[in-house]
């Protein structure tokens, strides 16, 4: 057992690593349930783990997909590269001193909270986004700097600024969207403290989830509370572990009407969370549309006909529901 290399990729991916019990343990914070104790444990010569916070535990290889996000075929690869390597005695390093749990908002930051009043504005009425909404989410805009002319959406979960995302009103920008150095897409979820705080009492019946913040604010304003938007086709383990803790009765994912999002949505999201819940749906616009440029009726459409993920021996197949 290679625990250096061990030590190397936990290092690799953001983690503080300590060892303890006369080096035979390594401890670092566990990602998955968002701690800034060390409280995970590994055995640095089987990999073994467990965290003492969250009861999360595991093998190596469910370490190195978990606890470093990494695919399951790269898991297998480094697994068998740390179990098949020479034997090396782990030796204290110089851990990085992990991310910041928050970023801040850019200079030049202002409150948009008059609609209608500027060209910032005119962007966000062209998006269907209403004033109530706007200001209720702190969304701002910047005239000058690295985000000049871009509307500032904050994106605040468990507390902390953990990114934002900066959206251009010029047609010809190249870049559309920006986000700062430092973001922490990866364990964000747009709309997740609102949604704690609504949701306090008893956990949400139909959680959606979509991609972009404007796609999240169109459908509260649409009377679906309950979304969230993923900030990107694509949903990481930290904010799977964000959506478990909401522990919803099921899962919608509504995203934007193309192949790459739809293909991206059923290979990897609609799997992963169908192996932590039972009740996963795709729900699927017309092609070419997302939920901020389609009809009402076409939303309600797509829910009404989102297809469910089951999983069967690792294969994982979507039924046909018939009508």
């Amino acid at each position: 057992m290679n625990t250096q290399l061990l030590i190397e990729t936990l290092e690799g991916h953001n983690h503080k690593v300590r060892l303890v019990e006369g080096d035979t343990e390594l401890v670092i914070a566990c990602p998955l349930c968002f701690s800034e104790k060390q409280k995970l444990y590994v055995e640095a010569a089987t990999g073994l783990w467990t965290c003492f916070l969250c009861d999360e535990k595991g093998g190596l290889n469910r370490l190195l997909r978990k606890v470093c996000d990494l695919s399951y075929q790269e898991a297998i690869i480094l697994e068998q590269e740390i179990r098949g390597g020479d034997e090396k005695k782990p030796t204290m390093v110089v851990s990085r001193p992990p991310p910041p749990s928050s970023v801040e908002l850019p200079p030049g930051f202002q409150l948009e909270c008059d609609t209608g009043a500027n060209i910032a504005s005119d962007y966000l009425v062209s998006r269907k986004l209403n004033g109530g909404w706007v200001a209720d989410m702190g969304i701002g805009y910047c005239l000058v700097g690295k985000y000049h002319h871009r509307v500032i959406v904050p994106i605040w979960t468990q507390g902390f600024l953990r990114t934002f995302v900066a959206r251009t009103w010029l047609p010809n920008e190249k870049k559309k969207v920006l986000m700062p150095e430092g973001s922490q897409a990866e364990r964000a979820l747009y709309g997740y403290d609102w949604l704690m705080e609504e949701n306090h009492v008893s956990p949400p019946e139909n959680l959606i989830l979509v991609e972009g913040v404007f796609d999240a604010i169109r459908m509260w304003q649409l009377q679906y509370p309950d979304t969230l938007a993923t900030l990107g086709a694509h949903l990481t383990e930290l904010q799977r572990a964000l959506v478990k803790q909401l522990k919803p009765k099921s899962v919608v994912l509504l995203r934007d009407g193309d192949t790459a999002g739809r293909k991206a949505a059923i290979e990897k999201e609609g799997r992963e969370l169908a192996y932590d819940m039972l009740n996963v749906s795709i729900a699927s616009l017309p092609a070419g549309t997302d939920p901020c440029s389609v009809e009402p009726k076409d939303i309600r459409r797509a829910l009404d006909e989102a297809r469910p993920i089951t999983v069967d021996y690792g294969i994982e197949t979507q039924k046909e529901v018939h009508q």
